[in-house]
C-alpha cells in the first residue's frame, strides 16, 4: 500500500483554506474536503441569503428547518456560550453591523438584519429540536464567525479519516485541526507568525488536536480610515 500526500488551498468562508492529506487516494480526498467546506459555507454564511444562518436570523422567532450540521453548530454555540459564561457570544451581530462589519470581504454581499435584532446575554432559550428545527428568540441573530470555521475544520477532518485518510491537516483561516489513524501517527508543524511582520516566531508541533492562530497580517478590514483586525 502506497500512501500519497496531497495538498491544496482555496478561498472558502471568506478566508484562505488549506488541506493536506496522507492517503492512497489523497488527491481525491483533498477535492472532497473543499466540496464539503463549500457546502458548509452555503449553510452557515451570513452573507448568503439562503443559508441556514440567514434564514434563522430572519425567521422572527419562528421555527426553521435546518441541516443536521447546522443543528450541531447551534448546539455547539449554546455550549460554548454557557461554558464561557458569555465571554463567547455569537449574538453580537447587531453590534458588528453597527461598527461597519456588514459587507463580505470576498464578495459584494451584505448582511441584512431585522429591525428588532439585538444582543443577548444567553442562548438558553434557543430551541434545537429532534425533528430538525431550530427556533431563536425574537430579535436574536447569530454569526457563525470563528466557531463555524473551527467546527468546519473538525467536521472535514473527521470525514477525511472516515473515507480512508491516514493523516490530515485542515486549516480554515487559522483554525487548524490535525488528526491521524492510530497506525499512521504524524506530527504537523504549525507556524506562529509575528504580529508585526510575517516572520516565524515559533513552530508548534501537533499530532492530534486543534490550534487557532490570529494576526493582523492575515485578516484586516478597512473602515473609516482605521485598519481593524478580524478574529475568526
Amino acid at each position: 500500500m502506497i500512501v500519497l500526500s496531497a495538498r491544496d488551498q482555496h478561498t472558502v468562508m471568506g478566508v484562505t483554506c488549506r488541506v493536506e492529506v496522507d492517503a492512497i487516494n489523497a488527491p481525491q480526498l483533498v477535492d472532497d474536503a473543499f466540496l464539503q467546506l463549500r457546502e458548509l459555507e452555503a449553510l452557515w454564511s451570513r452573507f448568503v441569503p439562503t443559508s441556514d444562518i440567514s434564514r434563522l436570523n430572519n425567521a422572527n422567532g419562528m421555527t426553521t428547518h435546518v441541516d443536521h450540521r447546522t443543528m450541531s453548530l447551534v448546539e455547539t454555540m449554546k455550549m460554548a456560550m454557557a461554558h464561557t459564561r458569555g465571554a463567547f457570544n455569537p449574538t453580537l451581530l447587531p453590534e458588528q453591523i453597527a461598527l461597519g462589519d456588514s459587507r463580505s470581504l470576498t464578495s459584494n454581499n451584505v448582511t441584512t438584519l431585522p429591525a428588532n435584532a439585538t444582543t443577548f446575554l444567553s442562548m438558553d432559550d434557543v430551541r434545537v429540536e429532534p425533528n430538525g428545527t431550530v427556533q431563536l428568540p425574537l430579535g436574536m441573530t447569530l454569526d457563525a464567525g470563528g466557531i463555524g470555521k473551527g467546527f468546519a475544520a473538525d467536521l472535514v477532518a473527521t470525514t477525511l479519516l472516515s473515507r480512508g485518510a491516514q493523516s490530515v491537516c485542515v486549516n480554515v483561516g487559522g483554525d487548524i485541526r490535525v488528526s491521524s489513524q492510530p497506525n499512521h501517527p504524524r506530527s504537523w508543524g504549525v507556524d506562529v507568525l509575528s504580529p508585526i511582520d510575517d516572520s516565524v516566531l515559533s513552530v508548534v508541533s501537533l499530532r492530534e488536536g486543534a490550534i487557532a492562530t490570529s494576526a493582523r497580517s492575515a485578516r484586516v478590514r478597512h473602515d473609516h480610515g482605521v485598519d481593524n483586525h478580524i478574529q475568526g
